[in-house]
């Protein structure tokens, strides 16, 4: 017979290994499947991406290093030790359990659940299709809730509640550097939840040396309000020490809460996620339970993999993405999507009645020369650039990267070749890991070799390592539409849309730009190229580092200092 503390009590481990499992396939299916959460998902990591820079984004990549595998693998190594230091050698191997399972399983969840989501690029953000969940933000949190086993029961609120704050300060900077969606960082939380808390459940039929047999159910209620508050007052402090760094105009601020619902709401699933999971993992640890058979968890887990395999099925999709900008960078109106097919005519802005400005059309990054026959492709880039009268357009922009290196143009994807002055220079190596990140495969070859067949070109170099190429003629006069031309083999000068100079940039600066080589253009996108260079190597390694990067977003071509990026032509 039970005793009568065991007969009142409440065990919530079960119920939250329901709850988060339930909660994470919900999350993949709206993120998948659900119209209305890919386009809020996108437009927060877009917003959320282009919104950081300087010493936010530093910040960003300092704190995401902390959820690497090897800073994880020493944490969780440490915690272990202090487990055994405790006389808890069962709860030493939870640990090793939680993190390296969470790891390895996170891992064969993202391949299982690989889903293209093209609508980030409509942002100027590549998301590889193995994102969700995020690893960094599974192993963040496994971390958390790791140390919440390894420590003496009376501190556990507190570490978990921290904990949460940890793993939530990691995910978001996955965000805001543009390599995960809201949802996968959500996703992760909820995985590493799951994880342990089946492990939980499955060793607490032979109870945890440090379980409490029974405890009442307004007891446990309270340790988990305790956890939510700390974890709360954790994202808050978060939230005040990056405004803190980045110290924006709070008029700007408020400005962009208003512009951007999406990323409230999205940052506020994030941040539930970051604090009930902590605080659910808490109360399993703080109630008994009489000995049940581990084939139980062990189903559960099975059952969980099974049906989350079923969120992951890809689907085409079904148009392609709509932007307005101006010269400069700046939005001319909302991004909205097309249903394939559809004429590029048909997505044309109104100009103003008696206005002198033209809207110049670009699909994939580069110019259409006839929209009323041009068909849109389910997945293309659609871009109307607005021009004003007597400004020649550029033939090419770089806003639409990474479109015409993974989507190809009318349909056709072209094989991409990757040519670097310097083969064994570091932005050549650069540029090479940019490109597997965005999931391009690629052939090496050096700069004007001639190639078999048709294809799309990524030339890197120092200015005065290819400014012999025909390629690159556009930047070596003044006379460009592309916003820069080089004076000297060390001189990058930007100019404005009128063809004023702006700016002139010496050591360090580089430039990414989009050229068309019209003696290769024979098929539509053949001589597209992508040009990474700069006054030096130093600046054809920023160059570089900007692939992918959400400056490209609305930009004609972009250059780069130590200062930080700059979209061309300059206002």
């Amino acid at each position: 017979m039970p005793s009568g503390a065991e007969s009142r009590g409440f065990d919530p481990a079960p119920v939250a290994l329901v709850a988060c499992a339930l909660v994470f396939c919900a999350l993949a299916v709206f993120a998948y499947s659900v119209r209305l959460g890919e386009t809020t998902d996108a437009r927060a990591l877009g917003a959320l991406a282009a919104a950081v820079g300087g010493r936010s984004e530093r910040l960003a990549e300092a704190v995401v290093a902390l959820g690497d595998p090897l800073p994880v693998a020493l944490a969780s190594g440490s915690l272990a030790s202090l487990a055994v230091a405790r006389g808890s050698r069962r709860d030493a191997l939870l640990v090793l359990a939680v993190v390296g399972g969470a790891a390895v399983l996170g891992q064969v969840a993202k391949t299982i659940l690989a889903h293209p989501r093209p609508e980030a690029n409509a942002y100027g953000v590549f998301v590889q299709p193995r994102a969700l969940p995020s690893g960094h933000a599974t192993g963040a949190m496994a971390l958390a809730l790791a140390a919440t086993l390894a420590v003496p029961d009376r501190l556990r609120t507190a570490v978990a509640g921290l904990g949460g704050g940890f793993a939530l300060a990691v995910g978001l900077a996955t965000v805001v550097l543009g390599w995960h969606f809201p949802s996968d960082v959500a996703a992760g939380f909820l995985f590493a939840g799951t994880w342990a808390l089946a492990l939980v459940w499955a060793v607490s039929g032979r109870r945890l040396p440090s379980a409490r047999a029974g405890m009442a159910l307004p007891v446990l209620l309270g340790r988990v309000r305790q956890t939510l508050a700390v974890a709360v007052a954790a994202a808050l402090a978060l939230g005040a020490g990056g405004l803190a760094v980045a110290r924006p105009d709070p008029l700007a601020v408020a400005r962009f809460a208003f512009d951007h619902p999406s990323v409230l709401a999205w940052l506020a699933l994030v941040v539930v996620c970051a604090s009930a999971v902590p605080a659910a993992t808490v109360a399993a640890l703080a109630a008994g339970r009489p000995r049940t058979r581990r084939v139980l968890p062990i189903a559960a887990a099975l059952a969980l993999a099974l049906l989350a395999g079923g969120c992951g099925s890809e689907r085409a999709t079904g148009g392609g993405r709509v932007e307005v900008f101006a010269l400069g960078g700046r939005e001319v109106a909302p991004p909205r999507t097309v249903r394939a097919p559809a004429t590029v005519s048909a997505t044309r802005p109104a100009p103003a009645e008696g206005s002198t400005i033209r809207f110049v059309p670009y699909v994939n990054g580069l110019r259409v020369a006839d929209p009323r026959r041009f068909r849109i492709a389910a997945g293309d880039r659609v871009q109307w650039l607005r021009v004003p009268a007597g400004t020649a357009p550029p033939p090419a922009v770089v806003a639409a990267y990474p479109q015409p290196l993974a989507q190809g143009f009318e349909g056709e994807r072209l094989p991409v070749r990757l040519e670097c002055a310097v083969p064994s220079s570091k932005a050549c190596g650069l540029a090479r890991e940019r490109l597997a990140d965005a999931g391009i495969p690629v052939s090496r070859s050096l700069p004007g070799t001639s190639a078999a067949s048709a294809s799309v070109r990524v030339v890197v170099g120092a200015w005065r390592d290819i400014a012999r190429l025909r390629t690159v003629a556009l930047l070596g006069t003044r006379q460009t539409p592309l916003g820069a031309f080089f004076a000297a083999p060390d001189k990058l000068v930007l100019l404005a849309a009128d063809g004023a100079v702006r700016m002139r940039l010496a050591r360090g600066a580089g430039l990414v730009a989009a050229v068309v080589d019209t003696s290769r253009a024979k098929e539509p996108g053949e001589g597209f190229a992508y040009v990474v260079t700069g006054t030096d190597e130093r600046g054809t390694e920023r160059a570089a580092a900007l692939l992918g990067s959400p400056r490209l977003t609305r930009a004609v071509a972009v250059a780069v200092t130590a200062s930080g990026a700059l979209r061309l032509p300059r206002p």
